[in-house]
């Protein structure tokens, strides 16, 4: 069988700078792509100052990552917290419950982070966060007026790239047994 790995097997690896600058860059890209959407007009007037002040929260969270060292398992769920609560707020603040959908690709953004900072058990728990997330925002589409068809195939396009990160913490299990 796949040894998957245990929260902190591979903390060496996250405190390398590289990995903390990773982790800060794609904060802020998440505040970025949440702060492009309020001037398309995606969000009604207080949603777009919430989704704003929520994309600002990314700067100090960033910095953070980048200038300390690596955190604890602890606080890695806080952060795994922190991002699933960000994205599932903005992506049902949509006025467009379709255009959303395709945020829903920032949850394997953070199952990625979950490979190399948690456990298998939160990664499930995320994926399971982001497959309802999507499955939410489908079904609200379509009752919007969504095409059916072109929902389905977005959200089956999307919600494959869930499976990424199992593959990822397997073959990342693998090769420890394989090293040991």
């Amino acid at each position: 069988g796949v040894t998957i790995s245990e929260p902190g097997d591979f903390a060496p690896t996250a405190e390398e700078r590289w990995v903390r600058l990773f982790i800060s860059g794609m904060t802020l890209t998440f505040g970025l792509a949440g702060a492009l959407m309020v001037p398309a007009g995606q969000f009604s007037d207080p949603m777009s100052i919430a989704v704003l002040l929520a994309s600002v929260t990314t700067v100090p969270v960033a910095i953070a990552w980048y200038l300390r060292p690596w955190a604890s398992p602890r606080m890695a769920i806080v952060y795994i917290l922190y991002a699933d609560v960000g994205i599932v707020t903005v992506l049902f603040a949509f006025q467009t419950h379709f255009d959303a959908m395709p945020g829903c690709a920032m949850f394997s953004i953070v199952a990625a982070f979950i490979v190399v900072a948690s456990s298998h058990r939160v990664m499930l728990i995320h994926l399971a966060i982001g497959a309802l997330t999507l499955a939410g925002l489908a079904a609200l589409a379509v009752s919007e007026g969504a095409d059916p068809w072109s929902t389905t195939s977005r959200m089956v396009t999307i919600g494959s790239l869930y499976a990424a990160p199992f593959m990822i913490k397997s073959y990342i299990g693998q090769l420890r047994t394989s090293a040991a």
